[in-house]
């Protein structure tokens, strides 16, 4: 099919489409906010995050206030946070696990759980932190499916992101400090 359309997240959404968006990018942020920047997950707050709508079902309920629920992925979850992806025999265009990208993952993780994607308007929404390179747009445009890309970022703009990632988890967690290594052992 095709990439329907990129468009960047905004705060003041005008469109339903926008406020898909915008939802879609709040469940991630609140998704991954717990596991930012501990150390030996794997999971940084540099690490690029997607969540794609799928149809709200009893074990993946709705989104507040929407009809449809979401499934997340990481570049870096083949760390092991999701045991059930590492289940799964779907594979990226990559051939090494260590590049797997967001969208592939969020994508690859609802097919290989049997999770029907949401449509709105014929069209299935994704979000992710940046803009797909060019290797994830001749993915998503290889798929079945019509997409409609929600992005925070250009590629060459990660550091808004991480700016955000790190606030969120400040303000829902508190400051983190790591031990000293002498406190470790």
């Amino acid at each position: 099919m095709t990439i329907f359309r990129l468009e960047r997240v905004t705060r003041h959404p005008a469109t339903e489409e926008q406020e898909i968006g915008l939802a879609l990018y709040n469940a991630c942020m609140d998704h991954f906010v717990e596991f930012l920047g501990q150390r030996g997950l794997g999971l940084s707050y540099d690490s690029c995050a997607a969540a794609v709508a799928i149809r709200a079902h009893r074990s993946y309920p709705a989104l507040p206030d929407r009809d449809f629920a979401a499934l997340y992925g990481s570049s870096r979850l083949f760390t092991g946070l999701d045991p059930d992806r590492a289940r799964t025999r779907c594979r990226g265009f990559s051939r090494s696990r260590d590049v797997e990208h967001a969208e592939q993952e969020a994508i690859l993780n609802a097919d290989g759980r049997g999770r029907a994607f949401w449509a709105h308007s014929g069209h299935h929404h994704i979000y992710v932190d940046l803009e797909p390179c060019e290797d994830c747009e001749q993915w998503l445009e290889d798929r079945m499916e019509n997409w409609y890309v929600h992005y925070t970022s250009s590629l060459r703009g990660s550091r808004r992101i991480t700016l955000r990632r790190k606030r969120a988890r400040s303000e829902t967690f508190g400051r983190q400090v790591e031990p000293t290594k002498k406190q470790r052992t």
